[in-house]
């Protein structure tokens, strides 16, 4: 079972949203579990609040890093001790 990305618990993710209900549903969005519906009006969220925005952007460029690494692990000239990485994946709704 693939793990779905989760907001740390420190941090809540509306923080600085402008509409917190909306904020509440960027992991949800990010992870591809909103009906093709929701994701049209988050997306026009998105457009007005620099933070859900961000916080999209952030998880992007986290997994992008995550792939680069795991690129790089295994190379035919990467040393064999090391961990192979295997990033998590976006998740969408079938």
């Amino acid at each position: 079972m693939k793990e779905m990305i989760t907001p740390p618990k420190q941090v809540g993710v509306n923080t600085n949203c402008n509409d917190p209900m909306m904020g509440d549903k960027v992991y949800d969005y990010y992870n591809g579990a909103l009906e093709a519906d929701e994701v049209r009006v988050f997306e026009q969220h998105m457009i007005q609040c620099a933070r859900c925005e961000k916080v999209v952007l952030e998880l992007d460029r986290i997994i992008f890093s995550l792939e680069e690494i795991e690129r790089e692990a295994n190379t035919p000239t990467a040393d064999r001790n090391q961990v192979r990485v295997q990033p998590l994946r976006r998740l969408r709704k079938n």
